[in-house]
């Protein structure tokens, strides 16, 4: 057990020294274009979205165990392009009180990120760093979404509802592991709420919701992400799902201000923190995981 290996250990003091160093350059392109088709708010609005990050980091650990030192270094570079473009319409009716949106939406991500590290060695990597292990990850995403929803007024009734249509595709690849991971899903996910005007200034609300979360790059990503010596690292998990959930709300506002209320959300593969000790192993992972049924 962790026990019996800490008992064992001849440690008489525990010293840690991390440094760093990093650097980042972030570009970014947008534009929008806005057509109004008449005097009545009809509305088309393009938006296009470009952003190209990069990062450098260079971090060392000194770790003094009881006099005996041990030299951690890594090196890692990430490069993300991310893109989107979408279209919208407005159309609203302001006779009969209901407005319609429509709409279409590309989105676009490409994550490269390289690692080097050589970790926990008794020679001194500071003055002449050379390292020992690489992780090279690839993160490609792509989706494509049509969505529609309305809003109308019926005295102090309000109602809304939508449906959107996603199709998500991901790859995630590590070329050391010699392992790829592909998701490809085309999924409907409705919406619906409710509000009932109690009052001018007291209302009841209540909605449904059924939505996607993908894990980001960065979860996915098995680099080192924090901190790290010879009992600490963190890095993700390239094997996560992308989270479901049918989420349930209801409440009561006043003075649009002051709530009480209730939520609901049951999750199909929720991703979360956890924190690893392998068998025989003094090293606490920081990581993620998927878990299929959360309430």
């Amino acid at each position: 057990s962790f026990n019996d290996i800490s008992n064992k250990l001849p440690i008489n003091f525990l010293l840690n020294d991390s440094k760093g160093l990093t650097k980042k350059s972030n570009n970014e392109f947008i534009s929008k274009y806005t057509v109004k088709l008449d005097d009545l708010d009809r509305t088309i609005e393009v938006t296009s979205y470009y952003s190209f990050f990069n990062k450098a980091s260079k971090n060392n650990s000194l770790q003094d165990i009881g006099g005996i030192y041990n030299y951690s270094i890594n090196d890692i570079r990430l490069n993300l392009s991310n893109f989107y473009s979408r279209a919208d319409v407005s159309y609203p009716f302001k006779n009969i009180d209901l407005m319609l949106n429509a709409g279409v939406k590309y989105s676009y991500i490409n994550a490269l990120t390289e690692g080097k590290y050589n970790l926990n060695n008794l020679t001194n990597l500071f003055e002449s760093p050379f390292y020992s292990n690489f992780i090279d990850f690839d993160y490609l995403e792509s989706n494509l979404a049509i969505y529609s929803e309305f809003k109308k007024k019926l005295g102090k009734f309000q109602i809304g509802g939508g449906l959107r249509w996603e199709n998500l595709k991901y790859n995630s690849k590590v070329e050391q592991y010699n392992k790829e991971i592909k998701y490809a899903s085309g999924n409907i996910f409705p919406s619906l709420n409710f509000l009932y005007n109690i009052t001018s200034n007291i209302s009841f609300v209540s909605s449904y919701s059924k939505k996607i979360s993908s894990p980001s790059y960065s979860d996915l990503d098995p680099n080192n992400s924090g901190y790290f010596d010879k009992y600490n690292s963190s890095t993700g998990n390239p094997l996560l799902k992308p989270s479901f959930s049918n989420n349930y709300e209801a409440k009561i506002t006043a003075f649009n201000y002051v709530f009480i209320g209730a939520n609901y959300s049951k999750i199909k593969d929720a991703n979360m923190v956890v924190f690893e000790v392998q068998d025989n192993s003094i090293l606490t992972n920081k990581t993620i995981k998927t878990f299929s049924e959360v309430n």
